[in-house]
């Protein structure tokens, strides 16, 4: 019974298993929990959300990054002068945007100063080689560059004893670290001896979006063969006969951006009639909170296609909102893990990307589904499976018009977007626009609705249509992207508001008309030229013959990536478990899922840049305003950028953080030995 893990120069050498309750023994007391949150009180406000972007690592790093920079800021509000990140009512995330949403608001044993590293630069100028390659440890930022591989076999030892894999996995490396003790039931105004709650001093409520995937009993085939090709392939059969949007002004756009066909504009109730034939085969979003699991998706009866020998009952769905009391059960507490989990589930899409390349031993034991069971029409429950949210929106953004907040702030990036991706590149305009189509009910070619096993977002161009296209005659995207195109002209950040946007009744999303929205967008695409004009380029040396920066990414190899960073590295895994006939040697087929350091770090300072410029407002080279600032957002009587004297750190020396990832995964792996050298 072993496990050696290669990790570039590193060796790690594990024991595997696990019983929570040996786990617990061994968090017990490391850290003691808060007091509970202070909710806050509407009245007149506002509300005002932060949207982080799915993506993976990716996304995490950015959106902590855009996080960071608003806790560098404070604003006055009745009075009280607080963060600038106290003054959101709520985050919403999905995928990789829920490991900074869940960790600022459920880290132990520090502050939000500490864990968003608030004290770190923001200034390009002071940049140094050192700076770049120093990630706090307390901070969640190091989280992200720590591999996940020890954390992924560890979690594959509690797998073998019945634990659910992912959730576990999750656990070990991102919440344990932080001082949150497992399998623990999540509240909202209980007492902390009991529950896992927020920090005390956190002010905002987190939004985790996930999505249903069909009965628990037919995962993941029923991802595979049957979610969503129905609809899609209707909707691209006919494709012809829906409208072209009635807006002169796009599609005026289109021909002036290229690499698109004039817009065609969905109906919601035609879109919901073919979903209803084909049996309502599709993702239903969810969302949950620390008091709430909600679901508003239209009430409809799903029917499946037997699966082998596997075959399911329709669920006669309907709308419903139910606390965690009321979806835990004696032996699957809904404990944080398992919210991060659902968030965050990206083992189906892993499985269809890696084929053959896992031994079907080891897919056995990570394969099985997270479940919920919910309430139905028909008055019993259905056991679910739940998978990441990304199968619905790849924003944020839904589950916030669903809570009827005002004020949007939408973190997003293009992931994979680098200086060899003329797509991004050549045309960022182009890049801004087309994420934000999905929103107005807006296709442009039937090869949108290609279903796949990897083709995970189908449902997005179909279901999402919030807002309407128009309002009072102007096109709202027109002047977004005309304000995005001045702002990257200028070298300025990619922030723009889509301002009084009218919300549209939705079915799938439980949306209603007459709600109105402000939506800033900040768009994370390559480094602005205001940005890399200050970085000193001994800190990013260009290759000979090269310029500094070209089409707005660093040409430096070790930052070319910057600020989408990728986690390619690989490791090498020797996995020696007999008695469960389990055998595996060579290059493993899971990345480490950890981001380059330095590419991380600059991406960090980026962010905080980001807000910090655009903080008063941005102007094109004409001197007309392209953005009226965050401060004008949050309204505040005054506000401005911290001094470093305000930040705030913990008060004794923190007994978590990411630096203690390795040192919870062999307290996991040591437990493990132990207890299977007794069962076995």
């Amino acid at each position: 019974r072993h496990c050696v893990i290669f990790l570039e120069t590193k060796k790690y050498t594990m024991k595997f298993s696990a019983s929570l309750v040996l786990t617990a023994a061994l968090l017990d007391g490391v850290t003691g929990l808060r007091t509970q949150r202070k909710l806050r009180v509407d009245g007149d406000h506002e509300t005002i959300g932060l949207a982080l972007t799915g993506g993976s690592l990716t996304a995490a790093n950015i959106g902590g990054a855009v996080m960071r920079g608003f806790q560098q800021h404070k604003v006055t509000i009745d009075g009280e002068e607080i963060t600038a990140m106290e003054a959101f009512d709520y985050v919403s995330a999905l995928s990789g945007g829920n490991f900074p949403n869940i960790m600022y608001h459920y880290a132990q044993n520090t502050t939000n100063d500490e864990i968003l590293d608030a004290g770190g630069i923001s200034d390009p100028s002071l940049i140094t080689t050192e700076e770049l390659e120093t990630i706090p440890e307390n901070s969640m930022f190091h989280t992200f560059v720590t591999s996940i591989i020890p954390s992924f076999m560890a979690a594959f030892a509690f797998a073998l004893l019945g634990a659910s894999f992912w959730p576990t996995m999750v656990y070990i490396h991102f919440l344990a670290p932080y001082g949150i003790p497992p399998n623990m039931p999540m509240g909202k105004e209980k007492t902390t001896e009991d529950h896992v709650v927020p920090r005390s001093e956190i002010k905002s409520t987190p939004v985790v979006e996930f999505s249903m995937t069909g009965p628990a009993n037919l995962y993941p085939n029923f991802i595979w063969e049957q979610q969503m090709y129905g609809l899609a392939e209707d909707v691209a059969a006919d494709f012809d006969s829906i409208p072209e949007a009635d807006d002169p002004a796009f599609q005026a756009l289109v021909v002036e951006l290229g690499g698109l066909r004039p817009g065609k504009l969905l109906n919601n109730s035609d879109v919901l009639e073919i979903a209803k034939q084909n049996g309502c085969r599709q993702p239903v979003p969810f969302f949950g909170t620390p008091g709430e699991i909600r679901s508003q998706f239209m009430a409809c009866e799903m029917t499946f296609d037997p699966v082998g020998n596997a075959t399911s009952e329709a669920i006669n769905f309907e709308p419903f909102s139910a606390t965690p009391e009321e979806l835990s059960t004696e032996t699957d507490v809904y404990s944080l893990e398992k919210l991060l989990g659902m968030g965050t589930q990206l083992v189906p899409i892993m499985l269809a990307s890696l084929g053959s390349a896992l031994p079907r031993d080891i897919v056995d034991v990570i394969e099985p589904p997270i479940q919920l069971d919910i309430p139905t029409a028909d008055g019993v429950k259905r056991e679910v499976a739940i998978a990441d949210g990304g199968y619905n929106d790849g924003t944020g953004i839904p589950a916030l018009v669903q809570l009827k907040v005002r004020k949007i702030i939408s973190v997003q990036t293009i992931t994979g977007a680098y200086i060899g991706d003329t797509s991004s590149v050549a045309n960022p305009v182009l890049s801004a626009v087309t994420k934000m189509t999905q929103f107005f009910g807006l296709v442009f070619d039937p090869s949108e609705f290609g279903v796949s096993p990897t083709n995970f977002g189908v449902a997005q161009k179909l279901t999402n249509k919030i807002f309407e296209l128009t309002n009072d005659a102007e096109s709202q995207l027109v002047k977004y992207a005309n304000d995005m195109f001045a702002n990257f002209q200028a070298g300025n950040p990619l922030v723009a508001t889509f301002k009084d946007l009218n919300v549209v009744d939705n079915p799938f999303w439980g949306t209603e008309a007459g709600n109105k929205v402000d939506l800033t967008v900040i768009l994370m695409l390559g480094v602005p030229e205001k940005f890399s004009s200050q970085v000193p380029q001994d800190v990013a040396p260009p290759p000979e013959g090269r310029n500094f920066t070209e089409y707005g990414f660093f040409t430096n190899e070790e930052l070319r990536l910057v600020p989408n960073t990728m986690s390619a590295r690989t490791a090498t895994i020797d996995l020696q478990l007999p008695e469960y006939n389990i055998s595996f040697s060579g290059v493993s087929p899971i990345p480490e899922f950890a981001l380059d350091v330095k590419e991380a770090r600059m991406t960090q300072i980026l962010g905080s840049w980001i807000v910090k410029e655009a903080w008063n407002g941005l102007e094109g080279p004409d001197g007309e305003s392209t953005f009226g600032g965050f401060n004008a957002i949050f309204g505040g009587e005054s506000s401005g950028f911290r001094s470093e004297g305000d930040y705030v750190r913990a008060e004794d020396p923190p007994n978590s953080g990411a630096g203690n990832i390795q040192i919870y995964t062999l307290m996991y792996t040591v437990a493990a030995s132990l207890f299977l050298s007794l069962i076995l």
